[in-house]
């Protein structure tokens, strides 16, 4: 503060009604900061998004709710055809109108997840539109808690004979 105050002495303003300016000055930062903070809060709260019980799907005689229990078993059941992949848990949250579902999984090394994740993507979108009419799919998150070895193990170059096939020995 004695650094400011003798600053503004040189400048020629009163050093009385320096002191109230810098006092004020600290308070007015202080209060834009506060400002700042509680709006960065308020936009956390707005886009958080929070988990939901299920999705509803409208129609025209009534709706059809479909349980986070149903999707879940659902996704689950559609991945079973990844032999490479296996699902742990699926999240199901809503930001306003649109769901966005999170699969815990773990995978194998040799799997290449770049692919992986758009079928996986693609095939979840489509299945749950297709056969629920659940449209508002908004994100299909992944993600891979660990990886594990392959479920099949290589054997030692040993090739058989098919049974048709005669052996001739020499």
């Amino acid at each position: 503060m004695d650094l400011i105050n003798r600053f503004l002495q040189k400048m020629g303003i009163d050093v009385g009604s320096a002191a109230l300016w810098t006092e004020g000055f600290i308070w007015g930062i202080a209060f834009i900061f506060l400002v700042l903070v509680l709006i960065k809060i308020i936009m956390i709260f707005r886009t958080m998004k929070t988990q939901c019980k299920g999705i509803a799907v409208s129609g025209e005689r009534g709706s059809l709710f479909v349980s986070k229990s149903a999707v879940t078993d659902f996704v689950s059941k559609d991945l079973i055809a990844f032999s490479q992949f296996s699902v742990n848990n699926v999240e199901l949250r809503t930001s306003g109108d649109n769901y966005n579902i999170k699969i815990l999984a773990q995978s194998e090394y040799e799997t290449n997840l770049i692919n992986l994740r758009d079928e996986i993507q693609n095939k979840i979108v489509n299945s749950l539109e297709d056969k629920l009419g659940i449209a508002n799919i908004k994100n299909v998150d992944i993600d891979i808690k660990r990886f594990v070895k392959s479920k099949e193990t290589p054997q030692k170059n040993k090739i058989k004979p098919s049974p048709t096939e005669k052996i001739i020995e020499d």
